[in-house]
């Protein structure tokens, strides 16, 4: 059976919860730009309407 997911979060704070976390990837002093790219692809992957 499948259940339908719903978010109850707007557009808006879609986007805010995103652009943090990809400012957050960013940072990351750890990481090489290539691993921080892939990253920040993954999560707009994520939320994009491919999903």
């Amino acid at each position: 059976m499948d259940n339908e997911v719903t978010f109850s979060l707007s557009y808006e704070q879609l986007a805010m919860a995103t652009t943090q976390v990809i400012e957050a990837i960013k940072k990351r002093q750890y990481q090489t730009t290539a691993a921080k790219i892939s990253c920040v692809e993954d999560v707009i992957f994520l939320w994009s309407e491919r999903c």
